[in-house]
């Protein structure tokens, strides 16, 4: 099951950093969000600004072994089988599940596969050999794209108000742009002019 899965932090080391929001999506729209807590941990200010959270209320948030207790649950709850869990975000075997193994080992070890799918090497796959409106493009174009492309399906058709860098947020829109990444990939000739479906096709 391919999963939109996202993390917040005090930092981008795991040895020395802590989780402090997770966000899991799964494909029928049910979603995971919980903030973690602790009473002592190492922070990187500028993190903290761009989560907007202050240590205050990191040390206000439920201890990791509930949040984990609860996320157990959860995957119970949804009929989730072991290892069945793949993780789709922007840097989410790199950045994302260091933290996750650290803060929730039994989750990582049941539930969690070892595959990822890994949005910024798609981008960087599209690169220079997929065209859009008849030109090729860039890294930065599709990963910019596909992240717009994310924004507004969560906000024109599902409501959501927009809230980057929080977990329960990105997880939803790192599924959603896999989704439309997986599109592109499967169309011709995405946004052209010039291409015409045959006459028996959608």
């Amino acid at each position: 099951m391919l999963v939109g899965l996202d993390c917040e932090t005090t930092g981008s080391i795991a040895s020395r950093h802590s989780l402090v929001q997770i966000g899991i999506y799964l494909p029928d729209g049910q979603q995971f969000f919980a903030q973690v807590g602790w009473d002592a941990f190492e922070a990187d200010p500028e993190s903290l600004e761009v989560i907007r959270m202050s240590e205050d209320d990191i040390r206000r948030g439920p201890a990791a072994s509930d949040v984990e207790r609860d996320l157990l649950a959860w995957c119970e709850g949804h009929g989730i089988g072991d290892k069945a869990l793949v993780p789709v975000g922007w840097g989410v075997s790199t950045f994302d599940l260091p933290f996750v193994t650290k803060t929730f080992p039994e989750f990582r070890k049941r539930y969690l596969s070892h595959r990822t799918v890994e949005l910024n090497a798609l981008c960087y796959a599209l690169a220079g050999v997929k065209t859009y409106n008849d030109e090729l493009r860039d890294f930065d174009f599709w990963k910019r794209t596909a992240k717009w492309a994310a924004e507004f399906e969560a906000t024109a058709s599902m409501r959501i108000t927009p809230d980057w860098h929080n977990a329960g947020y990105d997880a939803v829109t790192s599924l959603l742009a896999f989704e439309w990444l997986r599109k592109i990939m499967g169309h011709p000739a995405p946004s052209s002019a010039k291409f015409v479906l045959p006459h028996n096709g959608p």
